[in-house]
């Protein structure tokens, strides 16, 4: 079976819809070897945060040296999305030789008299297969509609379970009150497993304790008290907090985030009791480095336009909470599409308050809610609504709207599934005015005092070299090739980055030679303080600082500002008029020998 085979065997089970129950699964799995039974899970159920909650504590548990697989739906950029492996897709080869194996066996049981498994069943039984083959430490099983009666919830003994923010969400299935949805999602607690949860609303804590006390859940469970929580700083980079007298730093923003973090950070702790190797470093490091796309992701600079996954009441409420704290009396430019089986009067409900322009397009998905009738009901609130032939009209049409206007804000919202491209697109400079016209931080750079004094030394240093010097020349003619290759290749990176990136590159050689310590570590240190000095802000430090840190390494084998500085540094060099050619220790294939840039 080929891939596209494959994929189109997913495609013909997805149309026989879903089906609420374990029956099929069960008999699947069984038919399989029982393939869950042999993966230790942390199973998790919520409508929304799960995917976040996972991504801070797969950092954690990678940062502890385990290896860790994931399952996830929806996806955001690639159907293999929902297979990973320390954030490794599945290979397509993978993918369909699974794929023949569970499909064998699904002849089987319809040849028996069983119904033949559906889309989600096929995929989650497949999931299991090659999680337990590649042998994973830790499986983190996102359920996919409910938890009582979804297909992930036949692992008789995870390790431990989690369950995410509450709100309405697929009420055709689940029901159409919050007290409904939330014992479903309660489904998933198993006799004497430790559960861990985001902090549930007052009307659903009788709920959870008699949840609780029926399926006697170890004394290592944990419902996250707000009261624990204390937010120091909440920012557009990042977030800073204490959870029990302890502090964290986050690099994704959204309020959110915050207790979406503190669930995952309990989950890590549960699994320290139950005697998994981890400590409070791997904690602390793991949920500094998340990243998590897709969620109040900025994508754009000039104007400035924020991606958000929000497709349910939960997920707008927590968007429209953050536009409310930092977004306050700008002008907001919506660009949205929605599911017709979505709340979408909600979602106006909550968005549309303080709205500039809004602009509705039609997902590509059967689920789609018509963009004209999206329009009409925009309309009802403000008069600047508009249609889009398709979503890169859509979102070009607002950065047309946008200008270059500092006070507006462009968010692109209301389902995952036209989120991923845009983002692919955006990071590789597809959408006009990405780049920034601003370089004032790059005149604090060139007029800070320890930059000045530093690029001073290493010109007294290299006062009589007469070939491959390292001084402001150097630094001026790599950050100007650098960002040539960005406009050719189309490669996003942020124009101030760049020039931030060549001018510190160096600094390090500063220092004597008698240190011991080569140039680019030492560049690093110097850079973190610079940067810090002339307004970069801890994400955009951390992603300069790791292309200097490797400019001179394993550049080449990176992406974005790492292998432009890398490729840039190099190209900088005017072997073909080298004085002290014949002194080079460069090897003859990697000179420069003619002019390119």
């Amino acid at each position: 079976m080929t891939y596209d085979e494959a994929r189109r065997y997913i495609e013909y089970t997805d149309g026989l819809g879903s089906v609420l129950g374990l029956e099929n699964i069960q008999e699947l799995l069984r038919r399989l070897g029982s393939p869950q039974e042999d993966i230790k899970v942390v199973h998790i159920a919520g409508t929304n945060g799960k995917g976040s909650i996972c991504a801070f504590l797969d950092d954690i548990l990678e940062d502890a040296g385990y290896t860790v697989g994931r399952y996830i739906s929806p996806t955001i950029f690639t159907y293999l999305e929902r297979f990973q492996i320390n954030k490794e897709y599945m290979a397509e080869s993978d993918f369909a030789g699974y794929l023949e194996l569970v499909k064998a066996v699904a002849d089987d049981m319809v040849r028996d008299g069983f119904h033949r498994p559906t889309s989600f069943e096929t995929e989650t039984a497949l999931a299991f297969c090659y999680f337990r083959d590649k042998k994973v430490d830790f499986l983190l099983l996102e359920t996919g509609m409910g938890g009582l009666e979804d297909a992930t919830n036949v692992c008789t003994q995870p390790v431990c379970t989690i369950i995410a923010s509450i709100s309405m969400d697929h009420m055709r299935f689940l029901g159409d009150n919050l007290k409904d949805i939330y014992m479903q999602k309660l489904g998933i607690l198993k006799d004497g497993v430790p559960c861990v949860s985001y902090p549930v609303q007052e009307e659903l804590m009788s709920l959870w304790v008699q949840k609780y006390d029926e399926k006697r859940c170890s004394e290592a469970s944990t419902m996250i008290n707000s009261s624990d929580i204390d937010i120091q700083y909440c920012g557009l980079d990042g977030s800073v907090f204490t959870y029990k007298g302890e502090k964290f730093e986050l690099a994704v923003p959204g309020i959110y985030q915050i207790y979406n973090s503190v669930t995952a950070i309990e989950t890590a702790y549960t699994l320290q009791k139950l005697g998994f190797a981890l400590n409070k470093v791997n904690v602390f490091s793991g949920v500094k480095k998340t990243y998590w796309k897709g969620r109040f992701q900025r994508i754009m600079e000039e104007p400035m336009v924020y991606v958000d996954g929000a497709h349910n009441p939960g997920g707008w409420k927590a968007l429209r909470k953050n536009i409310d704290e930092y977004f306050a009396g700008r002008r907001l430019i919506y660009v949205c599409g929605v599911f017709k089986d979505k709340d979408y009067r909600q979602m106006l409900e909550i968005m549309m308050p303080d709205a500039s322009d809004f602009i509705a397009v039609q997902p590509d998905n059967p689920r789609a809610l018509d963009k004209k009738e999206l329009a009409e009901l925009a309309k009802t609130y403000i008069d600047s609504v508009f249609v889009a032939d398709d979503v890169d009209g859509a979102v070009e049409q607002a950065i047309d709207i946008a200008g270059t206007g500092e006070n507006t804000v462009i968010i692109i919202f209301g389902s995952l599934s036209f989120i991923g491209p845009i983002i692919d697109k955006a990071e590789k400079g597809g959408y006009t005015l990405l780049k920034s016209a601003n370089m004032s931080r790059i005149d604090k750079i060139m007029d800070n005092p320890g930059f000045r004094k530093l690029m001073s030394t290493i010109k007294e240093k290299e006062r009589d070299r007469i070939f491959c010097c390292h001084g402001l020349d150097h630094c001026l003619d790599v950050a100007r090739i650098a960002y040539i290759i960005g406009k050719e290749e189309e490669i996003n990176v942020d124009r101030e980055l760049i020039y931030a990136a060549a001018l510190l590159h160096d600094v390090g050689r500063a220092d004597p030679e008698q240190t011991g310590r080569e140039h680019h570590v030492l560049s690093v240190e110097y850079a973190a303080d610079i940067l810090e000095q002339c307004g970069f802000t801890s994400r955009e430090q951390e992603v300069i600082c790791d292309a200097i840190g490797s400019h001179n390494t394993d550049g080449r084998e990176r992406t974005g500002l790492a292998n432009l500085l890398y490729r840039a540094d190099k190209l900088s060099r005017n072997c073909f008029d080298c004085q002290a050619a014949d002194q080079c220790y460069w090897p003859d294939a990697e000179r420069n020998k003619g002019i390119r840039y």
